[in-house]
């Protein structure tokens, strides 16, 4: 999908607000089980719509995202399909008394 999208891993890795290494770990098929919150960091960063970000969380073997499961899944949804990225994702997460996207896991 990087390359599908003319993507850096850099540039991912920097607008996903996570950690260098064990993001490039998950680039690289080092880290066999990322968290589902790091893989949905990872679409948002990506700009993915609602059918990458779910192939992408398929892929990683993690559940797909479904709006009605979760006030939660509803807002990273929504995040999603409006390109909002990790800071008003987080924003809106907050503001729902939710918790952030990739609050302890950065």
């Amino acid at each position: 999908m990087l390359d599908e999208k003319n993507l850096s891993r850099r540039e991912i890795i920097r607008k996903s607000l996570l950690k260098q290494v064990p993001t490039s770990h998950i680039f690289e098929g080092v880290t066999k089980e990322p968290a589902r919150e790091r893989i949905l960091a990872l679409a948002l960063a990506m700009e993915l719509d609602i059918e990458e970000t779910n192939k992408l969380l398929v892929y990683a073997n993690k559940s797909q995202l479904y709006a009605r499961r979760s006030n939660w899944e509803a807002i990273i949804f929504s995040g999603i399909v409006h390109h909002w990225g990790i800071d008003k994702t987080n924003a809106v997460l907050l503001d729902a008394g939710e918790n952030l996207l990739i609050g302890d896991i950065t």
